[in-house]
């Protein structure tokens, strides 16, 4: 049930509307790093650049709005998604990667001659042609699923950030309870 302002007054209420948000495509905003190649959140001011961000702007009041129950709900829905995330990016970059090097490197043991006259009969250039092709389609892949990961570790980071300043977070950790229980790199060591 939301209230007169429009604003969702149940975890998964929000949760619909945050995921419209933090969505995937918006994730994949390069901003600077396409000059520098480095990400933005390379710089000291990661946590001010998340905070200040048009997302959080749109979450964190709707957030503050939520009870501590409903927020401890949102809690754990963030963990999930972002354990999710996680997962999917690492099976993105084995079905991606591993599975056609692989595929590829099977074939040409099984039938060498087939796999050997495609490689001359084609040319270097259009050998360099077609794998910059797919090589670009599987980073376009995989930076979708990296993107999700982001948008999730920050949504994730958000409505923490919400309980911390309830007072939620430390109550919640005392009791073993929706406490956040990785660690500052758990989230992505995985991916390193």
């Amino acid at each position: 049930m939301a209230s007169d302002a429009g604003t969702p007054t149940t975890a998964d209420q929000l949760w619909r509307d945050t995921m419209r948000v933090f969505s995937n495509f918006r994730g994949m905003r390069p901003r600077k790093s396409w000059l520098s190649g480095l990400s933005v959140g390379t710089g000291p001011k990661r946590l001010e650049r998340l905070t200040n961000s048009k997302g959080a702007a749109q979450l964190m009041p709707k957030l503050e709005a939520l009870s501590d129950r409903e927020l401890s709900v949102f809690r754990t829905f963030g963990r999930i998604n972002l354990e999710q995330a996680e997962a999917a990016m690492r099976l993105s970059l084995i079905a991606n990667i591993t599975i056609p090097v692989g595929f590829l490197v099977i074939l040409n043991q099984l039938f060498p001659g087939p796999v050997q006259n495609v490689f001359e009969y084609s040319g270097p250039e259009a050998m360099l042609g077609g794998i910059g092709l797919v090589a670009v389609i599987l980073l376009m892949l995989i930076w979708y699923s990296y993107a999700g990961v982001f948008q999730a570790r920050d949504i994730s980071h958000l409505a923490a950030i919400a309980a911390a300043k309830r007072g939620a977070g430390l109550s919640d950790e005392k009791d073993g309870g929706d406490g956040d229980e990785a660690g500052p790199l758990e989230a992505v060591e995985p991916l390193l």
